[in-house]
């Protein structure tokens, strides 16, 4: 393995449409998360919730039947969940997500 260049990341492929799919908030990198998600899953199981969803991400939403909650976070939200995706700029809140 010396001669192994080291990568810290491991690559890892999931079956979106069998797992429950959070995204928190909707601004431009919460629509980054899901176009990619439904790219590569179009049967991908996601909610977001957010105060409020960029026009984009309505119509990327509606058409992929992705169930949008408009409120809060709150960890009532985690209940169910597999993964979850925070997609806020705030570190403090990252953290209490995570």
């Amino acid at each position: 393995m010396n001669n192994v260049e080291r990568n810290e990341l491991y690559p890892i492929f999931l079956k979106a449409s069998d797992l429950n799919i959070l995204i928190v908030r909707g601004g431009n990198v919460s629509f980054e998360k899901l176009f990619f998600l439904l790219k590569s899953s179009k049967n991908a199981q996601a909610q977001i919730v957010s105060k409020m969803f960029r026009g984009e991400t309505i119509i990327l939403a509606k058409k992929f039947y992705v169930k949008m909650i408009t409120n809060s976070y709150n960890s009532s939200f985690l209940d169910g969940k597999h993964i979850v995706i925070s997609t806020t700029d705030n570190i403090t809140v990252n953290k209490k997500i995570s």
